[in-house]
């Protein structure tokens, strides 16, 4: 058993609740083996286009969607996460599909909205290193109320909170 898995069992046998954040892009075999030791997971859809979300992440999105639906399986409760990234996944057509792709999943607690900040900007700086994401903006907050009513007029929970904004 590796380490992970040992920590969140004993966590469990403790009545410890346990939980993971995951972008979802991991071989199932080795997901399931953590689920195991899971009693919550959050998942990232970054975005449904498959060439886009290659473009954005360097890998497909394929393996994550296929992971999201086995999951959904496990009854086990689990939140989608969106990382909206102004002007690259968060246009209407993305966050409809996702919302249709996840509405018929089993478990799904609620659809939750990351907008995209620059809060490790400074400590890129600090260190002398250039931030590669300065030129991308953060999304509005009338933009991200939009996206959530959008989701929302699908009948799926969505949390958005602007404590990054």
């Amino acid at each position: 058993m590796r380490r992970r898995e040992e920590i969140l069992g004993l966590c469990q046998k403790k009545d410890i609740h346990t939980a993971i954040e995951t972008s979802g892009y991991v071989d199932w075999v080795d997901f399931l083996k953590i689920l195991e030791f899971t009693d919550f997971v959050y998942i990232d859809i970054k975005c449904m286009d498959t060439a886009k979300h290659e473009m954005l992440t360097k890998s497909g999105n394929e393996r994550v969607l296929e992971n999201i639906v086995r999951l959904s399986e496990l009854k086990k409760p689990f939140i989608v996460r969106i990382p909206v990234i102004a002007g690259y996944n968060d246009s209407n057509e993305n966050i409809l599909d996702t919302t249709e792709f996840v509405k018929g999943l089993k478990n799904l607690v609620a659809l939750e909205l990351l907008p995209y900040h620059k809060l490790g900007e400074y400590k890129y700086k600090s260190l002398g290193m250039s931030f590669s994401s300065s030129d991308i903006n953060v999304p509005s907050d009338e933009n991200m109320r939009y996206i959530q009513s959008l989701i929302e007029n699908y009948g799926i929970k969505c949390i958005y909170d602007t404590i990054f904004l």
